[in-house]
């Protein structure tokens, strides 16, 4: 998955597009009301701003873990920063992009707007590392406890 959206940020950035818009496959969509157009303009309308349909929130704020990028609409800025830091691979796309979020190295917002299709990924395993502590004094703690 997050190779599929490595290319299309390589795209962007190749191609000099101002934005990326990425419907993943499992995606549900419904009819959009003219609100959440004027939103999502609103939104974007910052070059600096990316939206995510996040499907397990209703405003995404910053510091605030994104679920999701089954729907994004990515400027080229973040697509620059997202290409110069994906590598190593070690978690899904989605942490990835809402890791970046909460440093504050990339913005991103937006709300539930679409869902994506209920199902269990065939390519994606429980992520260890996304659940522990990331200093290593609070794993020795709970270690040694």
């Amino acid at each position: 998955c997050t190779l599929s959206h490595l290319n299309l940020w390589k795209k962007c950035v190749d191609e000099n597009l101002r934005d990326i818009i990425i419907i993943e496959d499992d995606i549900s969509l419904s009819k959009i009301k003219n609100k959440d157009i004027e939103r999502i303009i609103n939104i974007i309308d910052d070059p600096n701003t990316g939206f995510i349909s996040s499907f397990y929130s209703n405003k995404i704020k910053k510091n605030e873990h994104i679920w999701g990028t089954h729907f994004c609409i990515l400027p080229k800025n973040i697509c620059k920063v997202l290409i110069e830091n994906v590598f190593p691979i070690d978690v899904p796309v989605d942490i990835y992009i809402s890791y970046l979020n909460k440093m504050n190295k990339i913005n991103i917002e937006g709300y539930n707007l679409f869902n994506q299709k209920i199902h269990l990924s065939s390519i994606q395993d429980f992520c260890f590392k996304c659940i522990f502590p990331s200093d290593i004094y609070i794993i020795l703690f709970l270690i040694l406890k």
